[in-house]
């Protein structure tokens, strides 16, 4: 069994053609917010068609979307379990296999440990070609700040792992808490959606 949440069907859509290759028994979950969200792949309708594919969309509320507890209800012996996607949904997920053998259980996290013990401080964000300022409050990302004051920045999975909100920015000393960056980009580069400032105030290129 497969579960992907977001951008975590990019793994295992891949795992899933690599297996329906083989002749395996297996069946892919792919949950997402809307049909904008949802990636097109022909691969993707050619497992769905053949029935080894279900998609759900839950429209920003979770009761709408997969069942997770009927879905991990029951474990037949030797069955084992991938999943990938956000860290809330990846947190769903394992709190309903507790009943599962832990070594048939297989997850890829995003983030990092050491990310999510990182602690904020607030700081202020320039708007280099808007000439603004906001300040970036210590529960809050730059993202959030930007959209409370009407600027409206594209993203989307919100954690640091797919590189929709990437921003230049022109001085400061940028928190890079993202996965996608190398060192060469984040000299140029920053994801807004988790990354936050080491300098108290971060001037980007917008």
């Amino acid at each position: 069994m497969l579960i992907a949440g977001g951008i975590g069907i990019t793994p295992l859509l891949a795992m899933s053609t690599e297996l329906n290759d083989k002749g395996a028994d297996f069946h892919l979950h792919y949950c997402a917010r809307n049909q904008s969200k949802t990636i097109q792949s022909d691969e993707l309708l050619r497992l769905i068609n053949i029935g080894k594919a279900t998609i759900y969309h839950d429209n920003g509320d979770p009761s709408k979307g997969i069942n997770l507890k009927t879905t991990l209800k029951n474990y037949d012996d030797g069955q084992h379990l991938y999943f990938c996607g956000p860290t809330g949904f990846m947190a769903a997920i394992r709190n309903e296999t507790n009943h599962w053998p832990p070594e048939n259980i297989h997850f890829e996290n995003f983030s990092s440990v050491t990310q999510e013990k990182n602690t904020n401080t607030e700081f202020l964000i320039k708007l280099n070609r808007s000439k603004l300022k906001f300040k970036v409050e210590v529960n809050e990302s730059i993202i959030d700040s930007l959209r409370k004051n009407n600027f409206f920045i594209e993203s989307s999975c919100e954690e640091g792992y797919c590189g929709t909100c990437l921003t230049r920015y022109l001085d400061g000393e940028p928190d890079h808490r993202d996965t996608v960056l190398n060192e060469k980009d984040k000299k140029d580069f920053i994801l807004i959606c988790c990354s936050r400032s080491n300098s108290p105030e971060l001037v980007l290129d917008l």
